[in-house]
């Protein structure tokens, strides 16, 4: 199909003959059209840390895992870190210049990180 593409005007079209002449297009969706978005909750600053707090003074048995991941790319570079609440670690990476990486490596690198962390934890 792809080495047809530029002979017929795009990579999704084929030549009348073939079976694949019709093509079913569809939209692409993190989610099904008809599964309901998840819930979203963005809270303001104070109240973000208010929520932050009342966990951390829960019991350690009690108290959820809490993961903080950012990536973000700027002036040029990409790069990720993470913040887990186990045993106060913190990781960090540059991932290199936005010519090599993408904020989506990048935001798959802060799942690894964390991930990581989380496994080679001492703590219970």
């Amino acid at each position: 199909m792809e080495a047809q593409a530029w002979k017929t005007g795009g990579c999704l079209t084929a030549s009348p003959e073939t079976l694949a002449k019709n093509w079913e297009s569809r939209k692409a969706f993190v989610l099904a059209p008809w599964q309901a978005p998840p819930e979203v909750i963005i809270e303001d600053r104070d109240v973000a840390v208010d929520r932050h707090n009342q966990i951390l003074f829960k019991t350690s048995r009690d108290r959820p895992l809490i993961l903080y991941t950012d990536r973000n790319g700027i002036e040029g570079k990409v790069g990720a870190a993470v913040v887990v609440n186990l045993e106060d670690h913190i990781a960090h990476s540059q991932l290199g210049d936005d010519d090599t990486s993408t904020v989506y490596a990048a935001e798959l690198r802060t799942i690894g990180m964390g991930l990581a962390l989380v496994l080679n934890s001492t703590e219970p």
